[in-house]
């Protein structure tokens, strides 16, 4: 295992645990020419997310052990668990890891340029992730009727449903989701649903973040202790558009803002309520509290920055002046080199890689989304901003406040 992996840099299942979930929510493919390949880059921020939930569930372990083991057939598994990151030694580890995985899904007969849902459904990702007995939908139920035994007739052994409201007119996913588990008893800690908008009814995103299994067939709302709560949303590449693009989601039903969201595949001009269009939802399985006051409706689809627009201009100001008082340093010594081998070029020699986000006492400071430099990939992000503070002696807010 090379020093370009998580796992290597951090005790994922320890002490280490919240830097590598801050990491693999937060730092999304960041090479050179990750705009050229969208599909391929949903995909890696998908597994990402689904690796940062299955670190903090209970029993996942054996499912990322066998994931484990298929990273030598599968690349994109292993390639998921890099650091990226958009400093400039990190976009230059990121551009040699990223093309040495393209080269090794050619060499395979696998093209790294088609969409997300191909590379998502492709054979390769079904065999060696997939195809684990842990994270399928459904199972044969433990008794079983003729009931029962046809609705789970129906999805046995799926790995992907489909949520198409326009079948069955009114349907909410609750109800979708009723039907589904009528007729299994398996609760795997990852779901996916291929949900198909419909103009004619469509469906709020607050009707979309959770649905919830029933407990021995009882329906009751107070018979559900487990929630299943969405973690990412892609919206697919069709006729109508043109890229794939990806948004994720905490299990506390906020909007994650990555580092940097490269905006070839992390842009925010699209919403769920889009119709007609397809959507990839995620949804993770979490234990249900019954003190949880958590009011997702009150939370956007769409988060916007914490800061107005005006304010980095002036943050950055300010942290010139400060850099302009230290004293100056002596220029640091060329960068450390290791000769570790990285998988498809091992007579490549890169920098050994330091995180500059670790501070002394080991905490993860990450870096704020808003900053991102003209190099970054996640230059020109779309994601709008809070707005203005309205000027306390303006009634219409039209006075900007200054920030002191």
């Amino acid at each position: 295992m090379d020093s370009n992996d998580i796992r290597s840099c951090h005790d994922v299942s320890g002490h280490g645990q919240s830097t590598a979930l801050l990491i693999l929510n937060g730092r999304p493919p960041s090479s050179n020419d990750v705009a050229a390949r969208p599909g391929l880059a949903c995909l890696i921020v998908i597994l990402r997310r689904i690796y940062a939930h299955l670190l903090c569930h209970p029993g996942a372990a054996p499912f990322l052990d066998w994931v484990k083991s298929s990273e030598q057939e599968n690349p994109i598994l292993r390639v998921a668990w890099h650091p990226f990151g958009d400093y400039p030694e990190e976009i230059e580890r990121a551009t040699v890891s990223m093309s040495n995985l393209v080269e090794e899904l050619v060499s395979n007969g696998f093209s790294p340029d088609e969409s997300f849902y191909t590379l998502c459904e492709s054979s390769l990702m079904k065999r060696t992730f997939w195809a684990h007995q842990g994270i399928r939908v459904v199972r044969p139920p433990a008794q079983t009727n003729m009931g029962s035994q046809d609705v789970a007739g129906t999805y046995l052994h799926a790995d992907l449903l489909e949520f198409d409201p326009s079948q069955v007119p009114g349907q909410t996913l609750q109800g979708f989701a009723d039907e589904l588990f009528e007729g299994t008893t398996a609760r795997p800690p990852i779901i996916r649903i291929i949900y198909h908008s419909d103009a004619s009814q469509p469906i709020d995103f607050n009707g979309l973040r959770s649905f919830a299994p029933p407990v021995d067939g009882n329906s009751s709302t107070a018979a559900r202790e487990k929630t299943y709560l969405l973690l990412a949303v892609v919206r697919l590449n069709d006729v109508n558009h043109k890229n794939d693009y990806v948004r994720m989601y905490s299990v506390f039903g906020h909007n994650i803002i990555a580092e940097y969201e490269p905006p070839s595949f992390m842009a925010h001009r699209w919403s769920v309520k889009d119709a007609p269009s397809h959507y990839m939802l995620i949804y993770g399985l979490e234990e249900s509290w019954p003190d949880d006051q958590t009011d997702f409706a009150s939370l956007p689809e769409i988060a916007t920055y914490p800061i107005p627009e005006s304010a980095p201009a002036k943050i950055r100001e300010i942290d010139d002046y400060l850099k302009s008082l230290a004293a100056p340093q002596a220029p640091e010594a060329e960068s450390a080199t290791t000769d570790n081998e990285l998988p498809g070029d091992s007579h490549q020699s890169v920098p050994e890689y330091r995180d500059r986000r670790i501070a002394f006492n080991g905490l993860y400071i990450r870096k704020a989304a808003w900053n991102v430099k003209e190099n970054s990939p996640g230059y020109g992000s779309d994601r709008r901003y809070t707005e203005e503070p309205a000027s306390a002696g303006s009634a219409d807010g039209s006075e900007i406040r200054e920030w002191n």
